[in-house]
């Protein structure tokens, strides 16, 4: 049996069921199987145009077949083509387990023809993932949410990179480090917190104790500063916070799932009610392999709200949850908000990178 992706319709909605199915290498190990990964549920309306990318060569044979099998096989070329299905549940079929495949949306049973568009996916690194161009699902399908995870929606999203792990303490003392002035150093994270593990030392430069824990205690501001930092020293590259919708595109996977792991909530598979951090990647990746985007650290997003009070700052969405949550606090739609001068014990963010 070969990866598959395949999608089934109810009604007016399409339910999507997407088989993931990853590159194998030594450094990244989601999925373990050519069978691809676990199935998930994701509901989305039904689009005239459906954009789908398939990744690096060698492919193998690819081809995508209709499930009943009263098509034949259409061959995709490995630079990709643009396709007119028929009415049908298809799917994309590889005879190569190790090839970089996007997960395919496709919608199935149709009422009119669809056109899927197949090319190129951007390739991953150490640093950072890939998340493929096409819809995602926002908000709280469970109904057990706040009203500001309402309404359930479908977004299109442009591709996007976003980094694998949390920026680490490591990382961040690089950045400190940089900083000339040093009174503005205040704003961005706070020293005396017992949570922060960034110090300064004896001949003041700032030194961590803990490198591959999540920097936290860092502000609205400390993060987007932090990005400026990384974009000069990248000239190709944009450094940036992920939106809302980024960040919960990233953390669903291509099953659109509850929780970065799966759909129901299980303590030990990420950093959950533990009372306190741990080294990023210490956990199972999730489909997309991206670390703890359950649990750890909260995550800055770059999305603000104003609060309406008069003189009042804008708010800032934080997602993901954190090490001293449970339960529906820790679900990929749940969102928080904070004043972006917040330097709280458990907060921390990740970056996305977009190419000039």
């Amino acid at each position: 049996m070969f990866p598959s992706s395949v999608a089934a319709v109810d009604g007016r909605r399409v339910t999507i069921c997407a088989a993931l199915l990853f590159a194998l290498s030594s450094c990244q190990a989601a999925s373990e199987s050519s069978e691809g990964s676990r199935f998930g549920d994701a509901t989305r309306f039904l689009d005239d145009l459906v954009t789908v990318r398939v990744g690096s060569s060698p492919f193998g044979a690819m081809w995508l077949e209709r499930v009943d099998g009263q098509f034949a096989p259409i061959e995709v070329a490995a630079d990709g083509g643009e396709f007119h299905l028929p009415e049908g549940a298809w799917r994309l079929r590889s005879t190569n387990p190790r090839a970089e495949v996007a997960p395919i949306p496709v919608p199935a049973f149709v009422e009119r023809s669809i056109t899927v568009r197949l090319g190129p996916a951007r390739s991953n690194d150490e640093e950072f993932r890939s998340i493929p161009a096409g819809p995602a699902l926002i908000g709280d399908r469970l109904g057990v949410g706040q009203p500001d995870e309402r309404p359930v929606r479908i977004v299109e999203v442009p591709e996007f990179q976003i980094g694998r792990y949390e920026v680490t303490n490591a990382q961040f003392v690089e950045f400190l480090n940089g900083v000339e002035d040093r009174a503005a150093i205040e704003g961005l994270v706070d020293l005396r917190s017992r949570k922060c593990r960034i110090r300064r030392g004896d001949e003041g430069r700032f030194v961590t104790d803990a490198p591959d824990l999540p920097v936290v205690t860092i502000s609205f501001e400390g993060a987007r500063a932090y990005c400026a930092f990384r974009a000069e020293l990248d000239d190709g590259a944009v450094y940036r916070l992920p939106t809302e919708v980024e960040w919960e595109k990233a953390a669903r996977g291509p099953s659109s799932l509850v929780f970065s792991y799966g759909d129901v909530y299980t303590p030990s598979a990420a950093n959950q009610e533990s009372g306190r951090l741990r080294e990023v990647g210490a956990f199972q990746p999730n489909e997309w392999g991206l670390h703890d985007m359950t649990g750890n650290a909260f995550e800055w997003t770059s999305d603000l709200e104003d609060v309406g009070d008069s003189g009042a700052s804008p708010r800032v969405y934080l997602r993901g949850g954190s090490f001293v949550l449970d339960g529906i606090f820790l679900r990929n739609a749940f969102r928080m908000m904070l004043r972006p001068t917040v330097r709280a014990d458990d907060v921390g963010f990740r970056v996305v990178r977009e190419f000039r």
